[in-house]
């Protein structure tokens, strides 16, 4: 409970008092119109990708299940301001701004709940579980996304809520756990249709654990087969047919895909781009610019990466078989949405923080970095140890980073200067506009808008719409909230670091006492308690 508060707390803390993106208000007008005569697509939206649906009005192409997820908020938000009788355009910058504080504060307190109890499901004990959730949101791209807004959170947490689902069943044989994976996987699919590969890498885990019980090939066989049959391919199998009818009541066609529908609009405007766009990116490239380009390396943006790594490479033999099968599994995830996304037009997500189509996978190996880490400390040489550190910390300054300020503020500036370097940039910038030095090391590129350099927190962008001495008051209280919730995280960290550290002390003393009583790399725990007796 106080991991959950603690990321309730920051996810409200993050919140820019608006929707951070575009691409997310687009899916805050399509929940809207579910329940009001609202179009789409306001008429006046600039947007031109959007492409005409049957009826000859433009539609929002993307799939539908982050507007459902946004849909509840919505209904909240408009009875509130239904009461409050406030001007139109008012209300119109209110509304997205209730539901963003309702809506994904939440989604990433739960998400972080769920990654604590899915390590927990893997072996690790309760301490480690909990750091490890932790650090999930100060030392990921969870904490920039708890910003954005766009699907990254949702994707995430329906990931975990499966991987949870599987462990859970597998220990009581509870159908209600199975059918929470099926229910997690199908709306994960309605919101992004490369979800089917999110499908097949937990299904790959759920093959990978179950096939390990005791019994005949053929009755374990049988057994997934009807268990996954009966609670995961029926909430599937909605999905797909929501997402269907949802493509035939827009564009009239049952076999395409949404951007089957953009690249005809794009295209329709556009007759001199190649006819395969948007799939036009070089593979190569595309594969170079997600995994190593200093411009959105995985392990540029999520640093704890290469920690899990690591760990995962020197002690492979020592790592319980649920934690192998769901590193393989998340590795196997992150392969397939490399080679996905590496041809389209803009393979790491456009304007964005990091490589957002792949940080699902990424940020799945990367949450298991702290609670491996408490598992070998005590193995590490003091070289490991150091270096270790310092990944960690480098983890948390590089999120810390992504927050003061939109990220669209060095995409505008790469359009003018071609620098890739995206999180060194980012560094320069805030200590330019730390100095007042922003023009004077020529950063005001033609493209950086002045929305791009206020702090994109709450309090700081409405001051200019309420008076300037209750602005200040409330930039006062945030920042004291800042700062307590920065020493509360400190603090629990340090409280289950400072137990395992304890227990680590006495079992190697129990050890002592009794050499062959366990293993001499790792300890009884690290080898065996999480899982590996049992197999045995």
């Amino acid at each position: 409970m106080p991991v959950f508060f603690l990321a309730w707390l920051v996810g409200g803390l993050l919140e820019p008092g608006d929707l951070g993106s575009s691409d997310v208000e687009h899916r805050l007008r399509v929940a809207h119109s579910l329940w009001t005569s609202d179009p789409q697509v306001a008429p006046d939206d600039p947007d031109w990708t959007m492409p005409l649906g049957r009826d000859g009005l433009r539609r929002v192409h993307w799939g539908i299940g982050q507007s459902l997820v946004m849909l509840p908020a919505d209904l909240v938000a408009s009875a509130a301001l239904s009461f409050l009788a406030l001007p139109e355009t008012v209300e119109a910058k209110v509304r997205p701004a209730l539901v963003g504080y309702l809506t994904f504060p939440l989604i990433s307190a739960v998400g972080v709940v769920f990654a604590a109890l899915v390590l927990r499901r893997l072996g690790f004990s309760e301490r480690q579980s909990a750091v490890g959730g932790i650090t999930l949101l100060f030392c990921t791209s969870l904490f920039p996304y708890t910003q954005i807004h766009q699907e990254n959170t949702s994707l995430l947490l329906l990931d975990l809520i499966g991987f949870y689902g599987v462990l859970s069943w597998l220990k009581s044989r509870t159908g209600c756990y199975l059918a929470m994976t099926g229910a997690a996987l199908g709306l994960s699919i309605l919101m992004r249709l490369t979800s089917v590969f999110d499908l097949a890498a937990i299904t790959v885990f759920f093959v990978l654990i179950f096939f390990v019980v005791p019994g005949t090939m053929i009755s374990k066989l049988h057994d997934f087969v009807a268990a996954f049959g009966k609670y995961v391919v029926p909430f599937v199998t909605i999905a797909f047919a929501v997402d269907r009818i949802y493509q035939f009541d827009r564009f009239g066609t049952w076999t395409d895909t949404y951007w089957d529908r953009v690249a005809h609009q794009v295209l329709a405007v556009h007759p001199e781009f190649p006819q395969n766009w948007p799939w036009i990116y070089p593979f190569w490239d595309g594969v170079y610019l997600i995994l190593i380009s200093p411009e959105r390396s995985i392990s540029l943006f999520d640093p704890l990466l290469l920690v899990t790594v690591w760990i995962s490479l020197r002690y492979w033999q020592n790592l319980s078989w649920p934690v192998r099968s769901f590193a393989i599994a998340a590795a196997l995830l992150l392969g397939a949405d490399v080679a996905i996304h590496a041809r389209f037009y803009t393979p790491v997500g456009a304007a964005a923080w990091g490589s957002r189509f792949t940080t699902t996978p990424v940020i799945l190996l990367s949450m298991l970095a702290a609670p491996l880490l408490l598992e070998v400390w005590i193995l590490f040489s003091r070289l490991e140890k150091v270096l270790s550190i310092i990944v960690i910390a480098l983890a948390t300054v590089v999120q810390l980073l992504s927050v003061p300020f939109w990220c669209q503020l060095e995409e505008a500036q790469m359009l003018d200067t071609g620098s890739g370097f995206v999180i060194g940039m980012r560094l320069i910038n805030l200590l330019a506009i730390i100095l007042n030095k922003f023009q004077d090391w020529h950063l005001a590129s033609p493209n950086v808008a002045p929305r791009h350099l206020e702090l994109n927190f709450a309090p700081f962008l409405i001051d200019k719409y309420i008076p300037l001495n209750l602005a200040h008051e409330l930039q006062l209280v945030w920042s004291m909230a800042v700062v307590l919730a920065l020493a509360a995280a400190v603090l629990l960290a340090r409280l289950y670091f400072q137990f395992e550290r304890w227990q680590h002390q006495a079992s190697a003393a129990s050890s002592r006492v009794d050499a062959d009583a366990a293993p001499r790399l790792g300890g009884a725990r690290f080898k065996a308690g999480r899982g590996r007796k049992n197999q045995e």
